[in-house]
């Protein structure tokens, strides 16, 4: 049977226990991943075949290597090195975070619980398991960033930011289920689209659609700077009573 054009090519591998000899070898032109492979486990002598991935210039092959060749302008006289790793399958979720819109931001893990942010302006909190314990309503826009603030004895503190302009200081207990919101900060005159908090828990930074990074204290707010805030911000929040949150104005 015509074998077609061949190579010679060298199999190279980081993975020791799956070394074979770096003797250039020659082999048909027109094998794909499956037929390397093979001559993979044929030079290994496994008794179970394993599945190898194959990168040349440290680019995964996907097509034959006769493809490769003319993709890349070269001739079947010259030799290839052929870099080798195991195949591992794709990983398998653990548990499934599902929302009733777009997610526009995550945050890791904080004593076993995580944050995303939905564009159905809903701030969220989940544990491993993929339940959600805790639901945050408050932002009257789709959610763009959500942070971690600092533990607080029982409770966990959060930031959030949203395309109303404003960023959102909650504080969640865990063992009450209840959550609470500590103040608003206002300022911004577009989205904000990202927070960065220091881990100290006092100081965070916000950045916003309007071209500016504004930088807060996590200090509680006072009775008279949320008169005057509100009074700086009169024009937002239809829906709610302005007076009845703490707010802090960024400048």
């Amino acid at each position: 049977m015509e074998e077609g054009p061949q190579i010679q090519v060298r199999f190279t591998t980081r993975q020791t226990q799956y070394a074979v000899t770096d003797t250039p070898i020659v082999v048909p032109a027109r094998l794909k991943r499956y037929g390397l492979s093979e001559i993979i486990n044929h030079l290994l002598g496994l008794e179970k075949p394993k599945p190898f991935d194959f990168l040349i210039d440290g680019e995964f092959l996907r097509t034959s290597l006769t493809e490769y060749l003319v993709e890349k302008n070269l001739s079947t006289e010259n030799l290839i090195t052929i870099e080798y790793v195991e195949s591992m399958l794709p990983p398998s979720p653990l548990s499934g975070y599902k929302h009733d819109d777009w997610i526009g931001a995550i945050d890791k893990e904080c004593e076993g619980l995580f944050l995303t942010g939905c564009y159905d302006n809903k701030v969220r909190v989940w544990n491993k398991s993929g339940d959600c314990v805790e639901t945050l309503v408050g932002h009257e826009g789709p959610i763009k960033s959500v942070k971690w603030l600092r533990s607080e004895e029982n409770n966990l503190r959060l930031l959030s930011g949203s395309h109303d302009q404003t960023v959102m200081a909650w504080e969640y207990s865990p063992s009450e289920q209840s959550y609470e919101l500590l103040y608003q900060c206002v300022g911004h005159k577009g989205s904000i689209e990202s927070i960065a908090a220091h881990e100290s828990g006092e100081h965070f930074l916000t950045a916003s659609w309007d071209g500016s990074i504004k930088f807060w204290n996590t200090e509680k707010v006072d009775e008279d700077s949320t008169a005057n805030a509100v009074q700086t911000n009169n024009k937002r929040r239809k829906a709610t009573n302005d007076s009845d949150i703490p707010t802090k104005v960024g400048f």
